[in-house]
């Protein structure tokens, strides 16, 4: 049950990096830390 989990999971996060909405909003994130740090 939990090695189906993190595989959809795993297939979700290389979903996500495909469509580049994670690595923008990782970006967005660094960015605003980096400049409020």
């Amino acid at each position: 049950m939990a090695e189906v989990a993190l595989n959809y999971t795993i297939d979700f996060v290389v979903l996500c990096l495909k469509t580049g909405a994670v690595r923008k909003a990782f970006v967005k994130l660094v960015v605003s830390n980096a400049v409020g740090g």
